[in-house]
Parts: structure tokens; sequence; C-alpha cells
């Protein structure tokens, strides 16, 4: 960069920039080799988790929603066949 003169400047910028782009791959990429298996396994069984909890959610949310439909079914049913109150209002 230094033969450039007033272009040296932008020369090593961009080379640093290109220096640390190369440095910071070469160390994912090591990191990568050395971790990818553990964080696949954390991974897995952290979704595992997380559907497990979301089954049980869903699981509870159907039973409420069943819950309201049932309970509104009878409070209908109560409200209008009422046989005994239908023959004593009738004596």
């Amino acid at each position: 960069c230094a033969p450039g003169g007033p272009v040296a400047l932008g020369c090593a910028l961009v080379a640093g920039g290109v220096a640390w782009l190369a440095t910071d791959w070469a160390l994912l990429s090591l990191d990568e080799a050395l971790n990818r298996d553990e964080m696949e396994q954390e991974l897995r069984v952290s979704l595992a988790a997380m559907r497990e909890e979301l089954e049980t959610d869903m699981m509870a949310a159907w039973d409420r929603a069943i819950e309201r439909q049932y309970a509104g079914m009878r409070q209908q049913i109560t409200a209008t066949f009422r046989p005994l109150d239908a023959s004593a209002g009738g004596r």
C-alpha cells in the first residue's frame, strides 16, 4: 500500500477489512468444527422441550374450549327443558 501515496490509507483500510473478515471466518469455521455436534444436540433437546410444552398448552386450550362448549350446552338444555317445572306449572 505504501507506493500508492495518498491512496495508501484506503488500501490499508481494505487490506485490514479483508484480514479481519478472513480471520473471523477462520475462527468461526474452527468453532463450528469443534462444537457443532454439541450445539446440534442442545438444539434438539431444546426443540423437544418446546414441542412438549406447546402440546401441553394446546391440549389445555382445547380442554378449556370443550368445557365452555359443554357448559353452554348444559345451560341451554337446563333453561329449555325442565320436565318437573313444566308439570308443576300445569297443575
